[in-house]
């Protein structure tokens, strides 16, 4: 619908994975503006309406009038509509689909996208520049291929559904992409322990610990502690398509993660810091957030929330020169930690709540230690006597 943004109205519709934004050469914030807007905004809409059905026109039917070859416009908005919407990660989907029929062009038939087609968009989207940094960086491999497994997979989705598509041979068309191995190393943890703020300090290692995400780690409420059974229920998200609730996820409580939930609490009062959330910051300045318009006091606590806490990471990562180490890595952290002590997969796979052991595997890397003391325990056990 059109909407009014920085002193100019704008037009704004959906339709299929295509999306339009433009501005109007109306200025004025009045009722008759807003309805000129939005005749403008009717006229763009049945004006792309049209062409989208001039684009149908070229959709290839059998005699039994069912589609078997379409635009890509047409085809990936099909696959869209009715799968990849209800997929997990759907915005993803959305972005990298976007792009693909922004290369390929919106009336290419999906016939045509073949082996050859498919290295060209991976190799012009290996030359985009990255936007996380602001000094140009290549395109990873692993986004490369990203992009190019959104389109695989529309692809297999068409096939079932009687659309004519090329045979390919994806080892030809994804990169190589190795294994990404990064662990907290005791570095870091020294680095955090002495350097970073001291009321985010709790919450980081509670992560480092127990092993939540970050989100579950911020969204920590009192109501999820079980003080008698001696257990945090960790929230996990439901899948996107999915009827089932996902099961609660239960972590016991260490001494030490006993200690992280006793500091959050007033000495002075006896009640926490916060009545619902469990981890909070002490404001350093007074300030009135944009969003949501509430004002902030310094010297008063407030809950740490996923942005603060991510943007103070990256802050500390830039001044100590930590590379290539996420706020993720605390949780691969606490799994490789836990596996090192127990040795036990199953109890790894438990604290970190996968559904499937595969997932804990990469967490569970042996060091020279561990294969020394194996190789000892070897050779003193063939050298005890029979």
């Amino acid at each position: 619908m059109a909407f009014y943004q920085n002193g100019r109205w704008y037009t704004d519709f959906k339709h299929g994975l295509h999306r339009e934004t433009k501005p109007t050469d109306i200025t004025a914030n009045t009722p008759t503006a807003k309805a000129r807007a939005k005749k403008i905004q009717a006229e763009r809409k049945a004006l792309f309406k049209a062409q989208a059905a001039e684009v149908e026109k070229l959709n290839v039917r059998n005699k039994r009038g069912k589609i078997v070859d379409q635009p890509i416009c047409d085809a990936f908005s099909a696959y869209w509509e009715n799968h990849a919407q209800h997929a997990k990660g759907a915005k993803n989907i959305f972005r990298e689909l976007a792009y693909a029929e922004a290369f390929f062009g919106p009336e290419m038939l999906i016939s045509h996208i073949d082996a050859e087609a498919l290295i060209r968009l991976r190799e012009k989207r290996r030359r985009d520049a990255s936007k996380r940094t602001k000094i140009p960086t290549p395109i990873s491999n692993r986004a490369v291929n990203i992009t190019c497994e959104a389109v695989k997979f529309a692809m297999a989705w068409l096939r079932k559904n009687g659309r004519t598509v090329c045979e390919i041979d994806w080892s030809v068309v994804l990169l190589q992409v190795e294994d990404r191995v990064t662990e907290f190393k005791p570095s870091h943890e020294a680095a955090v322990l002495n350097e970073f703020r001291p009321d985010y300090l709790p919450c980081l290692l509670f992560m480092l610990e127990c092993g939540p995400r970050k989100a579950q780690a911020v969204g920590l409420r009192w109501t999820d502690i079980d003080w008698k059974a001696g257990s945090i229920t960790l929230k996990k998200q439901k899948k996107r398509g999915s009827r089932r609730s996902p099961k609660p996820h239960l972590i016991p409580i260490s001494k030490e993660v006993e200690a992280l939930l006793l500091a959050q609490i007033a000495p002075e009062t006896g009640d926490p810091y916060h009545s619902e959330f469990v981890w909070t910051y002490v404001a350093e300045r007074t300030r009135t957030e944009v969003k949501s318009g509430r004002k902030i006091v310094a010297g008063e606590r407030y809950p740490i929330t996923y942005e603060g806490l991510s943007s103070y990471w990256v802050r500390f990562k830039a001044k100590h020169g930590f590379r290539d180490v996420r706020i993720h890595d605390l949780r691969h952290a606490a799994g490789t930690r836990i596996y090192r002590q127990s040795k036990n997969p199953l109890a790894t796979r438990d604290l970190l709540g996968h559904s499937d052991l595969s997932m804990t595997e990469r967490y569970m890397h042996p060091t020279q230690d561990d294969l020394r003391e194996a190789m000892n325990r070897r050779t003193t056990k063939a050298a005890e006597p029979a």
